[in-house]
């Protein structure tokens, strides 16, 4: 008898454990575009692109925000082979004809403290420009759709 209990309050259990998967969208509405990648935290081409850090602009209006995002998921976009000399070098950014196929629109928050994600850097790597452009802005997206 207890055996059956046992089995009985272990399969109740089992199924009493569904994860929920509803999609949270976080409170700031953005537009954008992807204009580049982190050249230390980039994706390798043609897959592994979410985890992988890419440059966003945010339409402000008048003004524009670069930031750097980790949360873009796969097949959204197929983006090009990166040229690992030239991101050597500097070059993070795709070519402007690239930069407006890559029209985004999306909810965010900004990363703070443990949010943030980051990655370490070979050394021969010029972070120089790229470190200008994001100025260590970080964002989390979210409900992201192409425009």
């Amino acid at each position: 008898m207890k055996l059956i209990l046992v089995f009985l309050f272990t399969f109740l259990l089992m199924l009493g454990c569904k994860k929920v998967k509803t999609r949270t969208c976080y409170t700031n509405v953005g537009i954008g575009r992807i204009i580049g990648y982190d050249p230390c935290g980039h994706y390798k081409a043609p897959n592994k692109v979410f985890g992988a850090g890419f440059v966003l602009e945010i339409d402000r209006g008048i003004s524009k925000d670069s930031v750097v995002t980790y949360q873009i998921p796969e097949g959204l976009f197929e983006f090009p082979v990166i040229d690992y000399w030239a991101t050597a070098n500097g070059a993070f950014l795709f070519p402007i004809e690239l930069q407006n196929r890559y029209k985004i629109s999306f909810t965010y928050k900004v990363a703070t403290g443990n949010d943030k994600e980051g990655y370490v850097c070979s050394g021969n790597v010029n972070l120089g420009p790229y470190n200008q452009a994001v100025k260590e802005r970080q964002i989390l997206v979210s409900c992201i759709s192409k425009r």
